[in-house]
């Protein structure tokens, strides 16, 4: 409570200063006092006086927050409100009738410096803080329930870290339409509870309290009826029909010029692959235009576009498993199949690429069914300081030939690289640039997020923090493909075959 009061008197004595006002006692809290979120763990205390956010750290003098793109002028007439915080990280939602047309964005802050998380607009809830403890220290982690405006209202359950937030396999595997309840303390976790449109309730909480690093949300027994229907309002009379109706005005022309220009549109549309403005123009074109006969070869081009682009995106997702396979993440490999059945049922070259990777697998297996080859594949990943591949291959053989004196032997080696100062540099590199990736693909950069992907393998080889990375791109440029956005944005070619490794 002390260092609450000495953080909010810095502010009151800031924003006196600057009003040249001290002749008069303070009351406390100061009125246009609003509380938005307080983090004892990186003391960090954020709020608003007459309506601008301010925000105070320790024992310093506070600063008032900045959110980029915003006039100053604008913040006290907007709604402002926390979700959360993650490390040095706070987040917030944001609504203002002059920014993003009154649609609400959720910013991610850094001290007195706040931008938008991504290019998202819709509500957001925040749903709770969590912990998750790596060694020694207590990391924060906070969830955010988001309603896509662009999707009806789509749920999205966001996992915030200190440096990115990505989207739960509860919402992003499925189209959810969620609403959030409340939260609370059950069964000796922090729980949110979360209603559908069918009325089933659901709960959310780690699996284990303090160390699952995501939300697993499961459906309770519990199931609400639906809202209430909005009441209803008797229409009034309708006017009485003139004596004498009107004769009704002949319809326009059709015009071919108009004609035309539609008809290049729509072949703008889809040499672009904006198949929603295409579509659009389609509709409008054979309601305004029926019967002519411009229309069934673009439909024909738009359907063939459509089908090329899914082939195209089968295509890349498998390159991805076989890039995985090659690797010997056979999980990851897997997955990225899965997500290539999605795109195209049935693809004979899935199925090819399936047998290939169950071969490889055999292989690899194979490989090393002599004792002595697996021991100088231990030690060679050892001394090239592939210590991933090693730790994988070391559990590979405390299965097959137990934790014997040449195990503990290479385990404690490893153990001792891995708590090396260069490997540590390496590892820190590495996670720098996945938090890069992930921040390009909130901002549909595909391009961008592979470059900083293939400098985090360069930086630590085979590191699986890379690996969930990749794989969490390709579901993204998968669900993009599948229902592109209106601007196709950095939507990158799909490349032909597998990548080079």
């Amino acid at each position: 409570m002390a260092s609450y009061r000495a953080l909010l008197a810095a502010a009151v004595i800031v924003v006196g200063c600057g009003h040249g006002v001290a002749s008069h006692a303070q009351n406390y809290p100061p009125e246009g006092y609003a509380p938005l979120l307080f983090d004892p763990a990186d003391t960090k205390y954020v709020f608003r006086l007459n309506g601008i956010p301010w925000i105070c750290r320790g024992d310093t003098f506070c600063k008032p927050v900045k959110i980029d793109g915003v006039a100053d002028k604008d913040l006290a007439q907007a709604a402002i409100e926390p979700l959360g915080y993650a490390g040095p990280r706070y987040l917030l939602s944001y609504k203002q009738t002059n920014f993003e047309k009154g649609k609400e964005v959720v910013l991610s802050c850094t001290e007195e410096r706040c931008g938008k998380l991504d290019s998202t607009v819709g509500d957001a809830a925040w749903l709770g803080n969590f912990q998750v403890k790596q060694g020694d220290r207590m990391l924060n982690r906070t969830a955010i329930l988001r309603r896509l405006e662009a999707k009806a209202g789509r749920a999205q359950l966001l996992w915030c870290t200190e440096s990115d937030c990505s989207e739960l396999p509860v919402t992003r595997d499925t189209e959810s339409y969620l609403t959030y309840m409340g939260s609370g303390r059950s069964d000796g976790r922090t729980v949110a509870w979360l209603r559908d449109k069918s009325g089933a309730v659901l709960s959310c909480s780690q699996a284990e309290e303090g160390v699952s690093d995501q939300l697993a949300c499961d459906k309770s027994r519990i199931v609400l009826k639906d809202f209430p229907a909005a009441p209803t309002v008797a229409a009034a009379p309708p006017p009485p029909p003139p004596a004498t109706p009107a004769p009704a005005a002949p319809a326009p022309a059709a015009n071919d010029a108009e004609r035309a220009a539609l008809a290049a549109s729509i072949d703008r549309a889809i040499a672009a692959g904006d198949f929603a403005t295409a579509d659009r123009l389609m509709a409008d074109a054979t309601r305004r235009f029926a019967g002519s006969s411009a229309w069934p070869p673009l439909q024909q081009k738009l359907a063939k576009a459509r089908a090329d682009i899914r082939q195209g995106e089968t295509r890349r997702l498998i390159g991805e498993a076989r890039r995985f396979a090659q690797a010997g993440d056979f999980a990851h490999a897997e997955a990225m199949l899965q997500e290539a059945d999605k795109q195209m049922p049935g693809f004979a070259e899935t199925a090819q690429a399936r047998a290939e990777i169950a071969n490889l697998r055999t292989a690899r297996g194979q490989r090393y069914r002599d004792r002595q080859q697996f021991e100088a594949a231990i030690d060679q990943a050892l001394e090239t300081n592939r210590l991933f591949e090693a730790d994988r291959l070391l559990a590979d053989y405390a299965q097959r030939y137990g934790q014997d004196a040449d195990y503990r032997a290479r385990a404690s080696r490893l153990a001792e690289l891995r708590g090396a100062a260069p490997n540590q540099t390496r590892v820190a590199e590495a996670r720098t640039h996945i938090a890069a990736a992930r921040q390009a693909m909130a901002r549909n950069d595909f391009g961008e997020a592979d470059r900083h992907l293939d400098l985090a393998d360069k930086a630590a080889p085979g590191f699986p923090e890379i690996a969930q990375a990749r794989a969490d791109l390709a579901r993204r440029i998968a669900e993009i493909r599948r229902n592109p956005p209106t601007q196709t944005g950095n939507l990158p070619p799909p490349p032909p075959g597998p990548r080079s490794q």
